[in-house]
């Protein structure tokens, strides 16, 4: 990446976190998800049950793991925590974000920070990473696990410990064993299962009650997460097809034939382009996917569209003439479904973060439906624009040279294509 990007990418940082720590100074973050985590993770210090109670009105989802993972947060106040999520959310999109140009081939750190901190200064302003800070979820957490872990030489024996690590913590990542296992990272793949099971061994240990009912009491029903699919905030396909159907079934047959298809498609896409030598844009397929086969997936579950956005510079780069003019513009378009911005909410209370999928004063009911599955139909119209490119890659991508990694070893990703050294 070109040096310059360092400086007016700082600089749209420095105005960008400004003006939105501004706007959590008067609205301050709640973080309702986070005294949810807090409250399990007390539970379980206290000997109390960890599901099948409600803290704020939420109940506790995640694998028994994650209440052990949280227990030091059990000696911090809440507002600590809150502010700390914050903190770390930012710096651990930034080291995520720098892995994925790492992912994709970028030489030059300046230039490498520079685009990082320019993607960074529009993510504090879309839905998912402004939901996540406010209610202070653990999206950036595992963001942070899985890139940094595939940003790993094929030749590490650590790769697959991230994902592991994730999948653990939070199921939907696990679809990445699978990514791996399809593109041949044989290694990989058996170290992030053994991972998965050694932490879900670990918290059988700590704690077997809770475990087996998790496990194998019904934890992994989906109406444990939410009660009806159509809620807005349900952005994975089991709420796109039940409000295309209108009804509040959860795991029905037209939902199972749409993961299968969408799961089987998009895994297929996700092989060829790392297969192709799109080892970045391989990865965001999987993630995509991951988020709409998963049961459930609220809307700030979607703060993938960060690394997304870097492969969309990416593919840009690659391209030469009209198709690099068209390309460039995509990332752009491509955010506008994930912008934010503050309004009162209906009821009484402070602002909040509001997405266009949160807009449901709409008089068509056509665009209404656009409007509240607009991060499902997004990633779809992306997955075919990713066929579509990877189909005319040959003749689409530009030769670029290897990128130059400082090391006793660089790292290999499998069917890695040099990467962009300047744009």
């Amino acid at each position: 990446m070109p040096p310059w990007f360092l400086l007016p990418g700082l600089i749209a940082l420095v105005v960008s976190a400004a003006l939105y720590l501004t706007d959590v100074h008067f609205h301050p973050l709640h973080g309702a998800d986070l005294s949810m985590y807090q409250a399990a993770a007390q539970a379980l210090r206290d000997g109390a049950p960890i599901y099948g109670v409600r803290w704020n009105d939420l109940p506790f989802t995640s694998p028994p793991i994650m209440a052990v993972v949280m227990l030091p947060t059990t000696f911090v106040s809440h507002a600590t925590m809150t502010t700390a999520m914050l903190v770390f959310g930012l710096v651990g999109t930034f080291v995520a974000l720098l892995c994925t140009t790492r992912v994709l081939g970028h030489n030059g750190l300046a230039g490498r920070i520079g685009l990082v901190a320019g993607v960074i200064a529009l993510m504090l302003w879309t839905e998912p990473f402004q939901t996540t800070f406010l209610d202070g979820q653990l999206n950036v957490v595992i963001l942070l696990l899985v890139l940094a872990d595939l940003a790993q030489s094929d030749r590490s024996r650590f790769k697959g410990v991230g994902v592991g690590a994730a999948a653990a913590l939070k199921l939907f990542p696990a679809l990445f064993v699978v990514y791996l296992l399809l593109t041949g990272r044989l290694r990989a793949v058996v170290t992030a299962v053994g991972v998965f099971a050694g932490l879900t061994a670990a918290g059988w240990i700590v704690e077997p009650g809770a475990s087996a009912t998790y496990w194998f009491g019904g934890g992994l029903d989906s109406h444990n997460v939410v009660l009806d699919p159509r809620f807005v905030g349900e952005q994975a396909l089991q709420g796109t097809v039940a409000r295309l159907l209108d009804n509040s079934t959860h795991n029905g047959p037209a939902w199972m034939g749409t993961v299968a298809l969408v799961g089987t498609a998009g895994l297929a896409l996700a092989t060829r382009a790392q297969r192709s030598g799109f080892e970045g844009m391989g990865v965001v397929v999987t993630a995509f996917v991951a988020l709409l086969v998963s049961p459930s997936s609220w809307s700030h579950y979607w703060v993938w569209i960060a690394p997304l956005a870097l492969v969309l510079v990416d593919v840009a780069a690659r391209n030469h003439g009209r198709a690099r003019t068209l390309a460039a513009g995509l990332p752009a378009v491509a955010m506008v479904p994930f912008l934010s911005w503050n309004l009162d909410e209906p009821q009484p209370g402070p602002m909040g973060p509001v997405g266009l999928i949160w807009t449901d004063n709409w008089s068509s009911p056509m665009i209404r439906a656009l409007v509240v599955d607009a991060y499902a139909i997004t990633a779809l119209a992306l997955f075919g624009l990713a066929a579509l490119w990877l189909y005319n890659s040959r003749t689409a991508a530009a030769p670029l040279p290897a990128p130059r990694l400082v090391g006793r070893e660089a790292p290999v990703l499998a069917g890695q294509r040099p990467g962009p050294a300047e744009i």
